[in-house]
């Protein structure tokens, strides 16, 4: 009984370990999402800016998409 101790011990640790991991994976995702939605989002200003800018990029990038959506099915 006495090596049972040490075992529920390291048991306890692991355990706490895990629980560490899983938050830390947890805060990780949340930090990954945060960072790829304000990248998107600056993305999103930046065509908008220049498309702003220059009115026929829009209407050659809609052209663009178009052909590839109808070329390889992706748009």
């Amino acid at each position: 009984m006495v090596e049972s101790v040490p075992l529920v011990d390291q048991i306890k640790k692991t355990e706490e370990t895990i629980c560490s991991l899983n938050k830390e994976l947890e805060s990780n995702k949340q930090t990954r999402l945060n960072y790829k939605e304000h990248s998107m989002l600056a993305i999103g200003e930046y065509v908008l800016e220049e498309l702003s800018q220059n009115p026929t990029r829009l209407q050659q990038a809609t052209i663009d998409c178009y052909k590839r959506t109808c070329t390889y099915g992706i748009a």
